[in-house]
């Protein structure tokens, strides 16, 4: 039997029509994948505005509300599309390869090394972030590390003793 001119949109209309229930369905696993993820991301992505919010007021720099905003609504629009792109890999890989919470756990580290150097700050220290991945992972290798490798002191007078 063959496809005549008649029943050409027939079918096209049938596989677009499939293929919008199966892209549905596979949307609608990756976001309830997703949703705890989101959750604890914007816990941690809360907590690094605070940190900051903390370290401009004892250190005395003007906070400017728009760009604490943006940079919060940036590092959201961001961390959100990251984290569906992970999961919606994950639900095509069967859920098998825990990428998701991999991937996420990766974004909240990165997040908290930004909070403990707005913690550090105004205390007068600075964090160099690639030198404590570098010795970390070095460390997780069998290699020693000192942690005053990548935490040093600054020389600057606007930290605050408590």
């Amino acid at each position: 039997m063959s496809v005549t001119a008649h029943s050409a949109p027939l079918v096209a209309s049938t596989l677009t029509g499939g293929f919008g229930v199966i892209a549905a369905a596979f949307l609608r696993e990756s976001v309830a994948e997703m949703i705890p993820w989101l959750i604890t991301m914007f816990a941690a992505i809360l907590c690094d505005l605070v940190s900051a919010l903390r370290r401009c007021r004892l250190t005395g720099e003007e906070v400017r509300i728009s760009r604490a905003v943006r940079n919060t609504m940036g590092k959201t629009v961001t961390y959100t599309s990251f984290t569906l792109l992970v999961c919606m890999v994950e639900v095509a890989c069967d859920k098998s390869m825990h990428l998701d919470r991999w991937a996420c756990l990766i974004v909240i580290l990165v997040e908290i090394c930004s909070v403990i150097s707005n913690l550090l700050k105004p205390k007068g220290y600075d964090i160099d972030i690639a030198r404590m991945v570098t010795d970390i992972l070095g460390g997780l290798l069998g290699r020693s590390f000192n942690i005053s490798d990548f935490i040093h002191k600054t020389k600057k007078n606007n930290e605050i003793r408590d």
